[in-house]
């Protein structure tokens, strides 16, 4: 009898190591999270599948950033079971606003000769924007989440910044455009702080985002072109938004951390 005992005790601790069921952990944001990299490699699909129109390619990066959005806020309401979700949200990340805008980049403007200055540079500057990407995100991953800012450009951004690049400047104006990919790529590595889109203005980036794409999808099924004004028109807008964030959005977060950093220093004196 002692022996049947010691060996249902041993199967009993074989059973409590044994791995959980991978399908049993997941949650309503990991299927987002796997839905935003999809997307990502639906995006790539895109670029080369329609090679020069490269409309559904880049409103395919942002539904992923759409998806992004949701996540974090889907983790909130509803938990996870599991402590690696900004890891899941990195590899997403990786897809949809590295591989995928580097790719993007070299369907708009690589000329199809590497020796030649706008060839050089536009392969150039999609690798950069896909390992610069990276190096933020595993940044990110170690320890970028638990901070309440930014340290450098985030991803999303970079990546919206360059799907309106290049709808808007063209291959012909390249010379203007790499330069702008390459400011979009490096401040993705730079230790400057960016701020967070918390609540309202969150929510009315993320709302903007679904009525434009939607809008520009349902229009290109419909008629399989573009309106090409409504989305001129808000490309630019989009563009001038997202480079005042890129300029302005450090001088908005080193103003807000000295006004907080005055704030503990009073309570403290009092």
């Amino acid at each position: 009898m002692p022996g049947k005992k010691e060996g249902a005790k041993r199967a009993g601790r074989g059973r409590d190591r044994s791995s959980p069921n991978p399908l049993g952990l997941i949650s309503i944001a990991d299927i987002i999270t796997g839905l935003a990299a999809f997307s990502g490699i639906m995006a790539i699909y895109m670029f080369f599948r329609y090679w020069g129109d490269i409309t559904l390619g880049t409103a395919f990066i942002i539904i992923s950033i759409i998806l992004d959005g949701m996540d974090g806020a889907a983790a909130r309401k509803w938990g996870t079971k599991h402590n690696y979700g900004h890891v899941l949200d990195s590899i997403a990340d990786s897809i949809s606003f590295c591989i995928a805008p580097g790719v993007l980049v070299y369907v708009v403007y690589y000329n199809g000769d590497i020796a030649s200055y706008q060839g050089g540079l536009a392969v150039t500057a999609a690798c950069l924007v896909t390992v610069l990407g990276i190096t933020r995100l595993v940044r990110y991953t170690l320890e970028g989440y638990k901070h309440s800012n930014f340290s450098g450009l985030p991803s999303p951004a970079q990546a919206f910044t360059l799907c309106l690049v290049a709808h808007i400047i063209t291959a012909g104006m390249w010379n203007i455009a790499i330069p702008l990919v390459l400011i979009a790529a490096y401040s993705m590595v730079t230790p400057v702080p960016y701020p967070k889109l918390k609540g309202k203005p969150a929510i009315l980036f993320v709302v903007v985002l679904v009525i434009a794409t939607s809008y520009i999808i349902a229009y290109r099924a419909v008629t399989n072109q573009v309106d090409r004004t409504v989305f001129d028109n808000l490309s630019t807008f989009g563009l001038l938004a997202v480079y005042t964030y890129i300029i302005g959005g450090p001088v908005f977060q080193t103003v807000q951390d000295r006004i907080a950093r005055g704030t503990e220093g009073g309570a403290a004196r009092g």
